[in-house]
């Protein structure tokens, strides 16, 4: 019976994973899946957290309706090897997006699969490097965005998915030519969101210090800012930095009136000024969920090798963004 789903899996066509065909197929596919992810090597483990945290928690969402059987019942030994055109990126990929879009049904059946051996390989899988103090792990943030997000489409079913064409149009020619409907693609509109995420970090790292206490002028000289900016907003020389320094009790008006910054002009009207406050964990969490997109495998890999210590490589993530922003096209 495992050689012949086996089989069948090798054969499996990631592009016509909706059709699933026979019930016999069916389950060849989700056995081959969990015998594939239980049997996955620590380090792709561990490249491939994000999707596998997504997988799980799906799982977590379907109540536990049935008496689990005995291990060993029906998946095989979790030592056995797995080699060859088996164990590939696209075959792993196309596991995770098999078992994310099971039916709540099907996540019934094979939960008990999921508690007997996938928990406890995962559990048990080592730490490649202590995680930062007070960082959150990979499922956490995921976690946490179920609960705020619903998954993908409750964060664009508001205004926020034109908030961000609004703020991406003003940092990006390319977004702004764009100008999709409100009925574009969650796709596009994640690409939205990176595009918007970019230039808001941008944006904040010149105007707030560290402790995000105040706001900057980066360079009046450099910007344009005239002596009235100064006058108007209350600023004040800085003798322990570079520019100047504003009151917390300006730098909203400062904000809204829209201040200039390396040739982007950013009017943040109220409703925009969630975007303006978009964090870094907020952007993590929402390419975390490309892992449910065949089309965007990259940043699905970006997003894995992030976590858990997502805070640490923020810097590094953002370039990684900024040069991948760059190299698509918009068309």
């Amino acid at each position: 019976t495992i050689e012949r789903c086996r089989s069948q899996y090798e054969s499996f066509d990631l592009i016509g994973m909706t059709e699933y065909g026979s019930r016999q197929e069916v389950e060849c596919q989700i056995h081959s899946c969990f015998q594939l992810l239980c049997q996955l090597p620590n380090e792709e483990l561990w490249r491939w957290q994000a999707g596998i945290s997504l997988v799980v928690h799906r799982f977590q969402r379907v109540p536990v309706s049935q008496t689990l059987p005995p291990q060993g019942t029906w998946l095989p030994s979790v030592s056995q090897s797995v080699s060859g055109g088996y164990l590939t990126q696209q075959g792993i990929l196309a596991c995770l997006l098999l078992l994310y879009r099971l039916s709540d049904q099907e996540v019934g059946r094979w939960q008990w699969v999921m508690i007997s051996y996938l928990y406890p390989r995962l559990q048990r899988l080592p730490a490649m490097r202590p995680p930062p103090p007070g960082s959150k792990k990979c499922h956490e943030f995921l976690d946490e965005l179920q609960k705020e997000l619903r998954l993908i489409k409750t964060f664009f079913d508001d205004d926020r998915s034109y908030l961000i064409m609004e703020l991406a149009g003003k940092g990006d020619p390319r977004v702004a030519a764009l100008s999709p409907p409100r009925t574009a693609s969650y796709e596009q509109l994640f690409l939205f969101t990176l595009s918007v995420r970019y230039h808001a970090r941008t944006y904040r790292a010149a105007f707030l210090d560290m402790d995000g206490d105040r706001l900057h002028d980066s360079g009046s000289r450099a910007h344009g800012h005239s002596g009235e900016y100064i006058e108007k907003y209350g600023l004040s020389p800085s003798a322990d930095r570079v520019g100047y320094a504003l009151r917390i009790g300006r730098k909203q008006q400062a904000v809204e009136e829209g201040v200039s910054l390396s040739g982007m002009s950013l009017v943040m009207t109220p409703m925009s000024r969630k975007l303006h406050a978009l964090t870094s964990l907020e952007i993590d969490k929402a390419i975390c969920l490309l892992a449910v997109f065949n089309e965007y495998e990259q940043i699905m890999g970006l997003s894995c090798y992030l976590s858990p210590d997502m805070d640490s490589y923020q810097e590094i993530f953002d370039s990684e963004v900024a040069n991948w922003l760059a190299q698509t096209r918009y068309d």
